[in-house]
């Protein structure tokens, strides 16, 4: 996702502010290369794109927002920190995983619910803080949990 605004020319990509969850950018990005119409059409679908909470590289908006592009920075950061993720006991693996997950999402959602019914406007460094953890300890998470799945199953067919 980063690449694509560095391979359009300077200052190509128009503003693409919308609204999560609805195509709102779709003659624009239609005009782009594959594959960067794809990846700005998910970004189109999947985030707001406001230009002021987006990263510029190349006087080029990043195909989603700085928080949006935490999360998606720090999935594979927890895919790899997962392996190091240990607990004491493998009784307790799954109650510590929820209690990872929560801890993971709290600061996100904090920060986007006290900035959407307006007790503060978040800035773009905190933006992508929250995203980088909901990302990180939430992949982090999905693999322990696989791998607690698969052990389970293990253990299972030994009986």
């Amino acid at each position: 996702m980063t690449g694509a605004p560095l391979l359009f020319p300077v200052n190509s990509i128009p503003d693409l502010t919308g609204s999560p969850g609805i195509v709102d950018n779709e003659p624009a990005i239609r005009s782009f290369p594959v594959p960067w119409n794809f990846i700005y059409h998910f970004g189109d679908r999947w985030c707001h794109q406001r230009s002021d909470r987006s990263f510029e590289i190349n006087g080029n908006q990043f195909p989603v927002c700085i928080r949006c592009s935490g999360i998606f920075f720090g999935i594979p950061i927890g895919i790899l920190l997962s392996s190091r993720l240990k607990f004491q006991t493998r009784q307790n693996e799954a109650r510590m995983l929820l209690i990872v997950f929560i801890v993971a999402l709290l600061p996100i959602m904090i920060d986007g619910v006290g900035q959407g019914v307006g007790l503060w406007e978040s800035s773009n460094p905190v933006r992508f803080i929250t995203g980088l953890l909901a990302g990180g300890l939430s992949s982090a998470v999905v693999m322990k949990s696989i791998d607690l799945y698969q052990a389970h199953m293990a253990k299972s067919a030994d009986l």
